[in-house]
């Protein structure tokens, strides 16, 4: 049996056998969405209040080392099975859902999350579950669990950047082309992004190996700030590089937005967990908070200027 039947049948078991994930992804089929554009690109802004845990969680050092950590063996619910990959990580169905179908994929061990010795990971995991999109967001840009290294993967066909890929790719500026690898950057979206793709892994690693060498670092976990999606078709391996400057936007310290972004969010589905956010949202505060945590355009042009060199 290949990983991908392994897991839809870990869901389809978890669904019947957990309550708690067999009752969120009941409301999920509910949420309310909607459409916004931003950047000349559709978004949609997602009513999900289970997710305020993980949009209001603390990760600072102090707080994180205060409460066990909920992916390590022995914390997490006795109810949530697994399956062991490749003996480095585990593939969990995520109780508290965005995608119909959403999983976490943490490391066997503690250790903080890092990307730098688990991107080939990424990959090889991404070519084994060809219809779903994996994900990755940096301590200080998204994550719940900074002191866990894990990704996440949820259904493709669900996130803008990925589902509309040939209308971006058209809107994209090719910065690098080589025989067997391509390197995007989406000029109009108000947050920074950057997609490699090509049929070697060697290569998507060597040219995201120089990227981290531009990219801004988070001085309490000494490591980049940045979001990553990634895909397999059809023999191609596509990564999102999102470069962050900041956890939060202003509206979210100032109580006026409860929204705190990630990878989903920065991707184009916009998580509010209170309904007057989903009610309130326009076009330009969605463009305000990706550009609030995004890299600056100075920083962006400089990006673009060293890639062009390659």
């Amino acid at each position: 049996m290949d990983l991908q039947q392994e897991v839809s049948n870990l869901f389809v078991q978890q669904i019947k056998d957990w309550k708690l994930a067999s009752q969120n992804y009941k409301v999920l089929e509910t949420v309310l969405s909607r459409e916004l554009t931003v950047g000349g690109i559709k978004i949609s802004i997602q009513f999900n209040p289970a997710r305020i845990q993980s949009t209001n969680a603390t990760v600072s050092a102090t707080a994180v080392n205060k409460r066990p950590c909920f992916l390590c063996t022995g914390n997490r619910p006795k109810e949530q099975g697994y399956i062991p990959y490749n003996n480095k990580y585990l593939i969990l169905v995520n109780p508290y859902p965005i995608f119909p179908k959403h999983f976490t994929i943490p490391y066997i061990i503690h250790s903080p999350q890092q990307i730098e010795h688990h991107l080939l990971d990424l990959l090889n995991i991404a070519s084994e579950l060809p219809d779903y999109i994996l994900f990755y967001n940096g301590p200080q840009c998204g994550a719940s669990a900074p002191d866990h290294m894990h990704f996440q993967a949820g259904n493709k066909g669900f996130l803008p950047l990925e589902k509309d890929w040939e209308i971006i790719k058209s809107q994209g500026k090719i910065l690098v082309q080589t025989k067997s690898l391509t390197v995007f950057h989406l000029t109009q979206y108000p947050q920074a992004v950057f997609i490699a793709e090509s049929n070697k892994k060697e290569e998507i690693i060597s040219l995201f190996n120089y990227f981290t060498t531009l990219l801004p670092i988070d001085q309490s976990s000494k490591e980049i700030m940045v979001n990553l999606l990634c895909l397999f078709d059809n023999g191609i391996w596509r990564l999102y590089i999102m470069p962050r400057k900041a956890h939060r936007p202003t509206q979210y310290y100032n109580s006026q937005k409860l929204i705190s972004p990630g990878a989903v969010d920065v991707s184009g589905i916009i998580i509010t967990p209170r309904e007057s956010d989903f009610i309130e949202l326009t076009n330009q505060e969605a463009e305000d908070i990706l550009k609030q945590v995004s890299i600056t355009p100075e920083t962006t042009h400089f990006i673009c200027d060293q890639l062009i060199k390659i």
